[in-house]
């Protein structure tokens, strides 16, 4: 007997329901923020001009999933290094 239509699955495409539609996969992504260079002075003090940078990043339209790097005081050319990882994602979501 062929398999039901409930049971075929595919890693990438997801899973199928019983009409042939296919279901979302929802997986673990991991972010990693390296850093940024060049970036434009933003801050003015006696000290000269700097930026105090940070990235955020979050899934669109999904605001619980936004989280931010580390804030590099006056730093035009920010490395920062930073995993984070997202929970549900739905492949081919825009972050």
């Amino acid at each position: 007997a062929p398999p039901s239509a409930a049971l075929i699955k595919n890693e990438l495409a997801g899973t199928l329901d019983e009409c042939g539609n296919v279901l979302p996969v929802k997986v673990r992504v991991r972010v990693h923020i390296i850093s940024a260079s060049g970036l434009r002075p933003a801050d003015t003090s006696f000290r000269g001009s700097s930026s105090d940078p940070y990235c955020t990043c979050q899934v669109v339209g999904r605001p619980q999933t936004l989280f931010q790097t580390k804030r590099l005081n006056r730093n035009l050319n920010p490395v920062w290094n930073e995993e984070h990882e997202i929970e549900e994602y739905q492949l081919g979501e825009d972050l």
